[in-house]
């Protein structure tokens, strides 16, 4: 028996000598995740922090999109308030250019009723 003995106890160290290197290597293998881990927790708030920071570039570069289509807005409005004013100058050219040959047409007509005058004076006299 105890020869039986002594052949468990050879198998059993042989066996922890066996399983032992595999022990340590999946220790170690949970040592070394253990860092991987706060890299991952680093990570994975750096993410957060980046996604953070797109969504203010992005409210502020939407904030800045509405801000240009409200100016080109201004803009079209005021073009159109220019053309409009513009249409108006011009017809105000016209209607000057048409008052000026009539002021023109009755300047020479006075000028020619004078003139009679003139003439109808001297026969009465």
């Amino acid at each position: 028996t105890m020869s039986i003995l002594l052949k468990e106890q050879v198998l059993m160290v042989k066996k922890s000598q066996e399983t032992e290197p595999l022990r340590v290597s999946i220790n170690s293998y949970a040592d070394s995740r253990k860092p991987r881990t706060t890299e991952n927790e680093n990570n994975i708030k750096e993410i957060k922090r980046l996604k953070g920071e797109i969504k203010e570039k992005i409210r502020r570069i939407e904030i800045q999109a509405s801000e240009i289509k409200q100016m080109e807005d201004e803009k079209i409005h005021l073009l159109e308030s220019n053309r409009l004013a513009e249409q108006s100058l011009l017809s105000e050219c016209k209607l000057n250019e048409k008052l000026e040959i009539e002021i023109s047409t009755l300047r020479h007509e006075l000028d020619r009723n004078r003139i009679l005058a003139d003439d109808i004076k001297r026969k009465h006299v």
